[in-house]
């Protein structure tokens, strides 16, 4: 409220003082005769400039309170009130808040002054030869800044709206018209935007270092935007070297979700040090795609890319060109999900030099998260950060330590496919268990410098040279297109905890009947891993170990990576026993399933603690899951315990078939098994 001193006693005189609100938002807020500002008085001036109005309401509106005067974001009373409700004192405000909007007391047709407040818009245009002042965001009368369209955007945040259920997707698309745009930090307040320039010839953004709102970071998602969405594409980021800022950047991702698209960044002058990197990351849920990162000369302590703690990105076709700095991309990784995952990635000419950070290299990766991968490697595994590279370029890069990749604090999973790269380009530090490297480096490397073409190899009990498919696919190097076909013969194997690692390996049997694969129940542990490599498997019947404790899944892909099965059969091995591990668990990459069969298995569910298991279970990097003419058959999820085949026996009336049950005699007996029917039916998912 904006009053007099002494209110509510009758003012005496005016109040001799002027108030401006600017770039500021009331998001779900809720008051009597207004949900935001309330004047009371004769004020001398109040100013409103670029202020956002989101589901405030006024509670006389809601209790119907009879003649009573509101607006839901603002109300003014006193006898020169209507001064206030002026398109000369309220500039560039927006609210999508219900009408009445505005009101003043002495104006009884409340309403009528809300087009000073006009509602947000979906679509925003910004151009070169556009006004602040008089544009409203639209093609023929477009904003001048890319500033001033942000900063009226809806902000949408349903987590701060009380008693309102507002949950529908709401993006707001902005078009930047080809032009160069001098911007101050632009704060995101919208969960869902998207932001579209012309191409990154047409339509470039500089950082502000001149006005008084000189930056150099230009896109900061707000601390309390935590559900934001972000997509930006075709755009050229500039930055202009303003100097030391703190633990700026030119776009600081720490909140939401982002996803820059075909973008380019470079320097304005690539002559002097830059002591701010293009992009900081904190935040998991980060995807680059086909950006241009070139001519960039950063000091000896930053790095084109810097990954902070908590931070984790995925990076498909981008481009490191004529790079310096302390690294072109400093990750620190710390915890489970921050995962490295980077796909048909180059890196050319790039210098590397370390000054307080230690690196040196192309990439640094340093892991902050600790693990036991000796003495615990199942659950070291699946919780570990995870780091891939697919099909990833290293030419022409110099650096301290003559290496592109240098691994330093805590081990992780790591994957390399098909780079022109080896274990002698990396560097690792002396906190990795020199058994888990050996290890490690014997499964990493798929189809990189020195892989192996094609090999098909003959897996049987007698006649064959290879008895075990451990023997078999151990120090094989094929990855990417080189493929290592296993031709496994009759029998049930028991080869399990196999590393496919970033390796392309094919398991092909006899059929799914006379080839049985399966993991033992006392080694609790996956059948076979994939960290950023491919996995077939044709013609086989699976046989999954139950055990009291998760090892994951029976096939379990990490990083990146893709299982592919044909004409498979997964089933439970002691089908009496509860299933705490998925049949197929993927952290990301794709799954491709045809023509397979996934019968009965009871998985446990539980809230507390926590333990989630399916047929397949995939997290939130996941790629792709496809699943042709497949059949999933009697498989038991739930938050409570899942019946006995005893119980399930005992259900005389009911048939079992393609996982629905139907009843066998439908009529009369309907009633009374009612409940056995729908008990049975609850535990029946699809996944």
């Amino acid at each position: 409220m904006i009053t007099y001193e002494g209110y509510p006693d009758e003012q005496v005189g005016n109040c001799e003082c002027n108030i401006i609100f600017k770039k500021s938002y009331f998001i779900s807020t809720h008051g009597s005769h207004t949900g935001a500002i309330d004047i009371r008085g004769r004020i001398q001036t109040v100013r409103f400039d670029r202020m956002t109005f989101s589901k405030t309401i006024a509670e006389d509106g809601v209790l119907f309170t009879p003649d009573a005067v509101y607006g839901n974001a603002m109300y003014a009373s006193g006898v020169e009130d209507i001064s206030h409700m002026t398109s000369e004192f309220i500039k560039l405000c927006r609210s999508d808040s219900e009408s009445p909007k505005l009101a003043a007391q002495s104006n009884l047709d409340i309403g009528s002054l809300d087009y000073l407040i006009p509602d947000f818009k979906s679509n925003y245009v910004v151009s070169e030869s556009g006004s602040d002042a008089t544009g409203i965001g639209t093609e023929s009368n477009p904003f001048q800044t890319v500033y001033t369209a942000i900063a009226l955007m809806n902000p949408k945040k349903t987590s701060f709206v009380e008693k309102i259920d507002y949950r529908q997707e709401y993006t707001i698309t902005l078009k930047i018209n080809a032009g160069i745009y001098i911007e101050p930090r632009m704060r995101i307040i919208s969960e869902r935007i998207s932001v579209n320039g012309e191409g990154i010839q047409y339509t470039i953004i500089k950082n502000d270092i001149i006005s008084d709102e000189k930056t150099s970071c230009i896109i900061l998602i707000e601390p309390d935007n935590t559900a934001c969405k972000l997509d930006i594409n075709d755009i050229t980021f500039e930055l202009q070297n303003y100097g030391s800022f703190g633990d700026d950047a030119l776009i600081m991702i720490l909140f939401g979700e982002v996803r820059l698209q075909s973008c380019s960044f470079r320097q304005t002058d690539s002559s002097t040090l830059h002591n701010t990197p293009y992009i900081r990351i904190k935040q998991k849920s980060v995807a680059l795609s086909g950006i241009s990162f070139s001519n960039g000369n950063f000091s000896h302590d930053i790095a084109a890319i810097e990954v902070n703690p908590g931070g984790g990105a995925i990076l498909n076709g981008c481009n490191f060109t004529s790079i310096s700095g302390t690294a072109v991309l400093n990750v620190i990784l710390s915890e489970t999900q921050a995962d490295l995952i980077m796909n048909d990635c180059k890196f050319l000419n790039c210098q590397s030099y370390p000054l307080t950070i230690p690196s040196g290299s192309t990439v640094s990766i340093s892991c902050t998260f600790q693990q036991d991968f000796i003495n615990q490697k199942v659950q070291s595994i699946l919780n570990s950060p995870v780091c891939t590279f697919t099909q990833c370029d290293f030419t022409g890069n110099t650096g301290l330590f003559n290496c592109e990749i240098q691994f330093l604090g805590e081990q992780v999973i790591i994957g390399f496919e098909q780079c022109n790269i080896n274990n002698n380009n990396i560097t690792f530090s002396s906190q990795w268990d020199s058994l888990y490297l050996d290890e490690v480096k014997s499964y990493s490397f798929g189809g990189c410098i020195g892989y192996a073409q094609n090999e098909t190899i003959q897996v049987s009990t007698a006649g064959s040279i290879f008895h075990s498919i451990t023997q078999a696919i151990n120090q094989k190097t094929q990855g990417g297109q080189s493929l290592l076909i296993l031709q496994i013969g009759q029998g049930t194997w028991e080869d399990d905890g196999l590393m496919i690692g970033a390796r392309s390996i094919s398991f092909q049997g006899v059929d799914i009947n006379q080839t049985i694969l399966m993991n033992k129940i006392t080694s609790k542990i996956w059948l076979a891993c994939v960290i950023g490599g491919k996995l077939y498997i044709r013609n086989i019947g699976l046989r999954q170990a139950s055990t009291s404790g998760s090892y994951g899944g029976m096939l379990v892909l990490r990083g990146d990576g893709a299982i592919e099965l044909t004409q498979v059969v997964i089933r439970q091995r002691e089908q009496s026993l509860r299933q705490y591990s998925n049949s197929i668990f993927a952290s990301a990459g794709d799954i491709i399933i045809t023509d397979c069969i996934f019968e009965r298995a009871q998985f446990i569910n539980r809230l507390s603690p926590p333990q989630y298991a399916a047929a397949i279970y995939c997290e939130d990097k996941f790629g792709s899951l496809s699943i042709n003419n497949s059949n999933f058959t009697q498989q038991y999820t739930s938050l409570i315990d899942p019946p006995l085949d005893e119980q399930i026996r005992q259900q005389e009336q009911i048939e079992y078939g393609g996982g629905q049950p139907r009843m066998a005699n439908w009529g009369n007996k309907y009633t009374q098994n009612e409940k056995q029917l729908e008990f049975l039916w609850k535990y029946i998912k699809f996944y």
